[in-house]
């Protein structure tokens, strides 16, 4: 429970300073920055009245950035140094 508790209060705190950095309303970077599946976070946000485009590019950025970073850590930390 405590580790879901700060994910979630990272989230709103990481939503709070993208919006206030970009410009973006908060409902929209809440949705950016929560945890959670694409499918799922991309209905809620249509229903919840934010922008839901912008909220599943932010979504679709990080997993990209998860999938093409991961094979070059994994490389960095099985080589011997």
């Amino acid at each position: 429970i405590v580790y879901s508790l700060v994910i979630l209060l990272f989230s709103i705190l990481l939503a709070f300073c993208i919006s206030k950095l970009s410009g973006i309303d908060i409902m929209t970077a809440v949705f950016s920055t929560a945890p959670g599946g694409l499918s799922g976070l991309g209905l809620a946000a249509v229903e919840s009245g934010a922008n839901a485009p912008v909220a599943l590019l932010f979504h679709v950025i990080r997993i990209s950035v998860v999938l093409i970073s991961i094979p070059f850590i994994a490389i960095f930390f099985s080589s011997p140094h």
